[in-house]
């Protein structure tokens, strides 16, 4: 359709390159969420508020024929005349509430009526001025068991574009994963979990150099402490040993148990007669002893002395 109206349905920015319908409704991290949803049903319910009469007219072919017919010039087609001239603003005012609010699937007498367009404003950058008013095209009626129709559908992703663009933007939201993703905000908290990940592990290599270096000297100190014994028993040991040969004296020898064995130049065997009860140049024979002093002068007979 060739019709002013459609220089007034708004039309993006542009500055929402890549834009997700299904990102921005959605309840993930960075979108809107469910409220578009909730805000576009309100905005198409409220049809006589926000309604652009004279494009109403002009977006459906009936009506607009039927103005051109009776209100648009001071004669009838049969030139009969008017009663009055009215504008397409006002008559297309006065038909929804007379007729077009109430048009849905029950009415049977003019078919395609319950799928009238209705562009319904979405912004007014002029302060009130129609020429600059902005629309958007829905369509009544058309929705079926509760899924939008085509042209509910493509309205409800301009309205949700449109929010993004004038709303969400400076909201802090996102109108894709991507550019939620790529953020200069995502990208910092990603550069600080990094950066936590990587202080975590040096904390732990850190912990581990010292954790070594404390194994290693408590080692060393081990070791010292080993040697230290060692060199300590070895000092009792020549101790000991130079006691012992100070204790000694001379030629005696003193054995690991402490008993001395000594000898002496003047002693014999022990006297195997005695059994062992002492020797024999200590004992008392237990027989007798003869000593004979013999006289070798001549003439004198040999005499004995028992003792």
């Amino acid at each position: 359709m060739d019709n002013p109206y459609t220089n007034r349905l708004w039309k993006t920015s542009g500055s929402s390159p890549g834009f997700n319908l299904g990102y921005y409704t959605s309840d993930k991290e960075g979108a809107a969420g469910s409220q578009v949803l909730d805000s576009f049903k309100q905005f198409k319910a409220k049809r006589k508020e926000n309604m652009h009469w004279a494009d109403y007219v002009r977006a459906n072919p009936g009506l607009e024929a039927h103005y051109q017919a009776n209100f648009n010039s001071n004669t009838d087609k049969d030139g009969n005349p008017k009663p009055a001239t009215l504008s397409r603003w006002d008559w297309g005012q006065q038909h929804y509430e007379n007729y077009g609010q109430y048009e849905g699937p029950n009415n049977t007498t003019t078919p395609g009526i319950k799928q009238r367009f209705t562009p319904q404003i979405i912004a007014d950058p002029m302060g009130g001025q129609r020429r600059y008013m902005e629309t958007i095209m829905t369509r009544r009626n058309s929705d079926v068991d509760g899924t939008f129709s085509p042209t509910n559908q493509s309205a409800f992703e301009k309205f949700a574009r449109h929010h993004f663009e004038t709303q969400g933007k400076s909201q802090g939201l996102f109108g894709s994963e991507s550019g939620w993703y790529n953020s200069p905000g995502q990208q910092q908290i990603r550069a600080d979990a990094a950066a936590a990940i990587r202080k975590e592990k040096d904390d732990k290599d850190r912990q581990l150099l010292i954790d070594l270096a404390n194994d290693e000297a408590i080692a060393r100190q081990a070791n010292e402490d080993a040697a230290q014994a060692s060199r300590q028993r070895a000092a009792v040991g020549a101790e000991y040993g130079r006691l012992i040969s100070r204790r000694g004296g001379g030629s005696g020898t003193l054995s690991a148990s402490g008993t001395a064995t000594f000898k002496g130049k003047g002693l014999k065997s022990i006297n195997k007669r005695g059994k062992g009860r002492g020797t024999s140049q200590l004992r008392r024979p237990y027989e007798r002893s003869s000593l004979s002093i013999a006289s070798m002068a001549k003439g004198n007979n040999p005499s004995t002395l028992n003792l």
